[in-house]
């Protein structure tokens, strides 16, 4: 039995290279409308969080990644 390393990547798990290439547009485009109204010390964690939003989005073949990342991800900020 091999033992599989951690992967922090979310992205990793697709195994279709169209997949994750869609997810890494969505983030792209997620994460540049929010960007800017996440306070500079908190954007590494932040954006690692988007990820994970846009990773969840995509496994469950979601449309429209991008714009549900930010749903999802803004609707959280206002419960924090």
């Amino acid at each position: 039995m091999t033992q599989q390393k951690f992967n922090p990547n979310p992205f990793a798990l697709f195994e279709d290279p169209a997949d994750v290439a869609r997810a890494e547009a969505a983030l792209r485009d997620a994460w540049s409308f929010v960007e800017e109204s996440v306070p500079e010390h908190e954007r590494e964690y932040r954006k690692r969080r988007m990820t994970y939003i846009v990773a969840s989005c995509a496994v469950v073949g979601q449309a429209d990644l991008a714009q549900r990342a930010i749903m999802r991800f803004l609707a959280a900020e206002r419960t924090l």
